[in-house]
């Protein structure tokens, strides 16, 4: 389906999409203050045994607010505090733990993307003039909403390393292949379709499942096939393997090796953009390790003139974002331009006027 196009010779802009959970939220998908509530509830794609796991771990963060001013019902939360374990060093994240994730965080009902691919990202991207422009999307989201988004409207991203596909060939693949597309995707704590190869010189081989699945079934007007991302379907059996997911948590842990060229891609675009949008990322306190990140980068950035905030609560974030206790300089609070409203309906944005 997706039509793969070559590189261009002269580009004008480098573009940088920064996705937090709010990108993903009009899709189905859980914000991190509201993963519990879909996990829990009545349209909750887990089991009797995954829901008593997250049921028990969020029990663990009850018991520690009369200490440590955590939220029950966050998952960020959640995932700190089950990584203590009575030895008292942080540990792994469980793999029933990882699963219960990728079930929550794969299921797109295409119905609703469709239509706003078609429409809200186009113009988020500046659709007509895409191939004339660098597109770097930088997101902590695990879900594919991003790569299924590119390649739907015939644009699919690439990543900025190796990898390699989970089954059979690279063809019909969410992705762009091969590696240096002109719109490169950087996951920086992994993704539900991610998995780490298994044994001999692959053991740190980034492989990835962007199969697509065609399926009649979801075609109530008698079309021959809708086409969906198969991480995402929910037919679609468990993985062997538990998906390669850093939680967003106060301790990062370890990541492997194939992490390096995704961060260095991620800190390179946000040294070279020229423009810079932050599209439902609620700048949590907690992430420490990405205030920094973002500071160090664009510190050696002279080009971008603000930094844009699509987000319901875009203005709050920018007065948050502007205080002394937030950690952040005089120069990135002078550049905050916020821009209240969903992002998928926000008619007064365009990434290529200023």
């Amino acid at each position: 389906m997706a039509e793969l196009i070559g590189p261009v010779r002269s580009l004008d802009l480098n573009l940088v999409l920064f996705l937090g959970a709010g990108f993903s939220k009009p899709f189905g998908l859980p914000t991190m203050t509201g993963f519990f509530d879909h996990a829990l509830g009545d349209g909750s794609p887990l089991d009797g045994q995954e829901r008593s796991l997250i049921t028990d771990l969020r029990r663990q963060v009850r018991k520690t607010t009369s200490m440590l001013d955590a939220d029950e019902g966050n998952l960020e939360d959640l995932l700190s505090v089950c990584l203590f374990s009575d030895e008292g060093w942080p540990g792994a994240v469980s793999p029933a733990l990882l699963r219960c994730l990728w079930k929550v965080y794969r299921s797109l009902d295409p119905g609703i993307c469709e239509p706003l691919f078609e429409s809200a990202l186009k113009k988020l991207v500046g659709f007509d003039q895409i191939d004339s422009h660098h597109h770097t999307v930088i997101t902590t989201n695990y879900d594919v909403v991003a790569e299924y988004g590119f390649w739907r409207i015939r644009r699919p991203l690439g990543l900025p390393c190796e990898w390699q596909p989970t089954a059979d060939a690279k063809k019909e693949h969410l992705l762009h292949d091969p590696m240096g597309s002109t719109r490169v995707i950087c996951k920086l704590h992994g993704s539900i379709n991610w998995f780490l190869g298994q044994g001999g010189d692959s053991a740190d081989l980034l492989q990835v499942d962007g199969r697509i699945k065609h399926d009649v079934e979801l075609s109530p007007e008698g079309r021959a096939s809708l086409s969906v991302p198969h991480v995402s379907h929910k037919k679609c059996p468990s993985p062997e393997r538990a998906p390669l997911i850093v939680p967003p948590t106060l301790y990062k842990g370890f990541y492997p090796a194939c992490f390096n060229p995704i961060w260095k891609a991620a800190r390179d675009a946000l040294r070279k953009a020229d423009r810079l949008v932050f599209v439902g990322y609620s700048f949590p306190p907690s992430d420490t390790h990405l205030k920094y990140f973002l500071a160090c980068s664009l510190a050696e950035n002279v080009s971008f003139k603000s930094i844009d905030i699509l987000d319901l609560e875009a203005s709050q974030i920018c007065d948050r974002l502007r205080l002394p206790s937030a950690g952040f300089g005089s120069a990135f609070r002078q550049k905050l331009r916020a821009f209240d409203g969903r992002w998928e309906e926000n008619s007064q944005y365009n990434i290529l006027e200023r």
